[in-house]
C-alpha cells in the first residue's frame, strides 16, 4: 500500500563519548553548594573545584555577588565568557538526587545549543558529602517503627516517613552516576528531525554531532575496582539514555511518519545488524489464522495492516531457563475508532505506542549491554480509526484463548490487543514472568498524575523487585490494588465478558479484563504507563514531550535479574 511505502525518518542524535579521568579538560558542569560559597567567601576551593581556571572560578564568585545562588535553588547558570555551567543546588543536608537529574536533563539542552565539543562533568567533594548526608537520613528513617502505636509519640514520623517514600534507595555512586549520565544524554536531544533546518544551518542540514564528556572524580586515588565500576556506570549510562532517545523518537513522530508499517521498517533497520537477536513480522493474515482477533478487531478499520511484531534476544548461556517477556502496546494513531476521541488534545494520540517503543529499546538495550538474560518482546501494533470496516460498538470476537469479549466502546482498544499478546505468551513462550506496558487508562493519569505509572501485580516477589528497580533509577511506580472485585462490572449479558467496566476506578477494571487472559501460575505485572509517558513540560528525572519512560526501571530490574545490580 502507498502509505506503507513512506520513507522513515532517520534518526540522528548528538554523538555522546563518554571517560572517567581525574583531569580536567573542556567546559565543566559543576555542582554548586552554599557550602561552596562559604569557602569561597574565605578565598577556599572545595576538593573538585580547584581544577577550575581563574576565570571560571571568578564566574562562580560574580554569581555568587549577583545573588544568582539565592532564591534559585536547583538552578542552571551558564557563563558563557568563563566556559562554566553551574548548578546551584542549596545545602548539602537539602540535597535531593532527582532534583540534580532534573537540572542534568536542563544542562544536555543547553549543551545541544553550543558549538562545544568538549565537556567535563566533575564529582566534586560536596556532591560526595551531600549523597552521604542523603543516605545517613535514609538509615535513619529505616530505624523508625514500622507500625504505629497511639500510645506512643514518637511511633508514627509522618514527615519522615514521607520522604522515605519519595527516596532513591540506593547507596552506591554508580547507581546514581548511571541516572545522572542517562539524563544529560536525554535533555541534549532536541528531537527536532521535522523541521526544517536548512535556514538556521546556513543551506545545509544540521550534521550529527561529536559531544566528549569526561567524568571528573574529586579524588586523585580511587580503587581499581570503584574505577571499573563507576567506568561501567557511566556506559550504562550513556546507553540508557541513547534509548531513552530513540523511544522518544518513535514516539514523538506523528502518525503519517510512524504507521505500523514504519515501525516494522524500523525495527528491522534497528536490529538487523544486533547479534544474537531475531525478529519475526506476523501480519493480518497471520494474525486470523493464530487467533489474535483482538488486534485485528482494533487496526482492521485503517489501510495500514495491523501486526505482531517478535524480538527474541537470546545470549549464549543466560541466566534464566524461561524467558523474560516484555509485551507493549503500539497503537500508533488512536482516534478512538467509531467511539470517537474529542477533538481537542487528539493528535497526542500519536504516544499510545510509547509501551512498544519501550519494550524495543530495552530489548535493544539488553542486546547492546550484553546482558546475559533471554528476553523476549512483543509488540502489538495497529491504527484506531473509524471506517466502515472498523469494529463497532456492541461487535463480539473470540479472542485467542478462546474467551468472547463484547465491545462495547471502541475507544478501551488498547485492552484487546493486550489480551490476546498475554494469553498467546502464556501459551506458547512458557515465561518466567510476564511485563506489560501500556498508555491504557486516563483513570490511571487521573489517580496518579504525571509523576509516576500505575503498577498492578498480584506476585510480591515480583513487585518488591520492580519496586527497587524504580527507586535505584529514578522511573517511578506505585502499586494500586488487583482484587477481583474491580472485574465485576466487566459482565456481559451476550459474551463471556465486555471490554469495560464502570467508570470509577477505570484503570483497575482495565487491569481486571486483562487478567482473564494470564496462564495460571504465571508471575505477571501490568504497567498503565498514559501518565508518565509523555509530559507537557520537563518533570523531575523525565524530559518534555515523549519520556522514554521505563527505559532505566528495565535496564536497572534486568541487570537486578542477572546479578549485575
Amino acid at each position: 500500500m502507498k502509505n506503507e511505502q513512506m520513507k522513515l525518518v532517520q534518526f540522528k542524535d548528538i554523538d555522546w563519548k563518554f571517560s572517567l579521568t581525574n583531569a580536567h579538560k573542556g567546559i565543566p558542569i559543576v555542582p554548586i553548594f552554599k557550602e561552596d560559597l562559604q569557602a569561597s567567601k574565605k578565598k577556599k576551593r572545595a576538593a573538585g573545584l580547584e581544577t577550575l581556571t581563574k576565570y571560571q572560578w571568578q564566574a562562580v564568585q560574580r554569581a555568587r555577588a549577583a545573588g544568582l545562588f539565592g532564591a534559585n535553588v536547583n538552578d542552571v547558570h551558564y557563563d558563557i565568557s568563563s566556559g562554566i555551567v553551574m548548578i546551584f543546588l542549596g545545602s548539602i543536608e537539602e540535597f535531593e538526587p532527582e532534583k540534580y537529574s532534573a537540572q542534568l536533563i536542563k544542562t544536555g539542552a543547553r549543551i545541544n545549543e553550543v558549538s562545544i565539543q568538549r565537556f567535563s562533568f566533575i564529582i566534586t567533594k560536596s556532591l560526595e558529602q551531600a549523597l552521604a548526608a542523603y543516605l545517613k537520613k535514609l538509615r535513619f528513617l529505616r530505624k523508625a517503627k514500622a507500625s504505629f502505636e497511639i500510645s506512643s509519640a514518637n511511633g508514627f514520623l509522618t514527615s519522615a516517613e514521607q520522604l522515605q517514600q519519595e527516596r532513591m534507595t540506593t547507596s552506591r555512586m554508580q547507581d546514581w552516576l548511571r541516572v545522572w549520565i542517562s539524563c544529560l544524554v536525554s535533555g541534549g536531544s532536541s528531537q527536532d528531525w521535522l523541521k526544517n533546518q536548512s535556514a538556521e544551518a546556513g543551506g545545509h542540514k544540521k550534521k550529527r554531532t561529536v559531544r566528549k564528556v569526561h567524568v571528573v572524580l574529586s579524588a586523585n586515588k580511587e580503587s581499581d575496582k570503584r574505577k571499573k565500576r563507576l567506568k561501567a556506570a557511566i556506559q550504562e549510562g550513556q546507553l540508557a539514555g541513547e534509548m531513552i532517545n530513540r523511544a522518544r523518537f518513535l514516539a514523538n513522530l506523528p502518525a503519517n511518519h510512524m504507521h505500523p508499517g514504519l515501525f516494522e521498517r524500523y525495527v528491522e533497520e534497528s536490529f538487523e545488524k544486533v547479534q544474537q537477536i531475531k525478529t519475526r513480522v506476523f501480519r493480518q493474515k497471520e494474525l486470523q489464522k493464530i487467533g489474535l482477533n483482538g488486534i485485528v478487531s482494533v487496526g482492521k478499520g485503517s489501510s495500514i495492516e495491523p501486526r505482531v511484531i517478535r524480538i527474541d534476544y537470546k545470549p549464549q548461556n543466560p541466566v534464566n531457563k524461561k524467558p523474560l517477556v516484555l509485551i507493549g502496546k503500539g497503537v500508533t494513531f488512536d482516534t478512538g475508532g467509531i467511539s470517537l476521541k474529542p477533538a481537542l488534545q487528539m493528535h497526542e494520540m500519536k504516544f499510545d505506542m510509547c509501551g512498544s517503543a519501550l519494550v524495543t529499546h530495552a530489548l535493544l538495550l539488553a542486546a547492546m549491554q550484553g546482558l546475559p538474560l533471554h528476553v523476549i518482546g512483543l509488540l502489538g501494533l495497529a491504527e484506531n480509526v473509524p471506517d466502515a470496516k472498523a469494529v463497532k460498538p456492541g461487535d463480539v470476537y473470540t479472542a485467542y484463548n478462546g474467551k468472547t469479549v463484547e465491545v462495547q466502546n471502541t475507544d478501551a482498544e488498547g485492552r484487546l490487543i493486550l489480551g490476546d499478546l498475554l494469553a498467546w505468551a502464556s501459551d506458547i513462550l512458557n515465561p518466567a514472568a510476564l511485563l506489560e506496558f501500556s498508555t491504557l487508562t486516563g483513570a490511571c493519569v487521573i489517580s496518579l498524575g504525571h509523576l509516576a505509572a500505575g503498577l498492578m501485580t498480584p506476585s510480591e516477589a515480583l513487585y518488591t523487585s520492580i519496586e527497587q528497580a524504580s527507586r535505584s533509577t529514578q522511573d517511578r511506580v506505585w502499586r494500586l490494588p488487583h482484587w477481583q472485585g474491580y472485574g465485576t462490572g466487566l459482565k456481559s449479558n451476550i459474551a463471556d465478558f465486555r471490554n469495560i467496566g464502570e467508570r470509577a476506578g477505570g484503570s483497575l477494571s482495565a487491569a481486571r479484563f486483562l487478567a482473564h487472559f494470564i496462564g495460571p501460575d504465571i508471575p505477571w505485572a501490568h504497567f498503565d504507563i498514559a501518565g508518565v509517558a509523555w509530559n507537557d513540560g520537563p518533570n523531575g528525572a523525565q524530559v518534555q514531550g515523549a519520556t522514554g519512560w521505563g527505559v532505566r526501571l528495565l535496564q536497572g530490574f534486568m541487570m537486578q535479574q542477572c546479578g549485575l545490580w
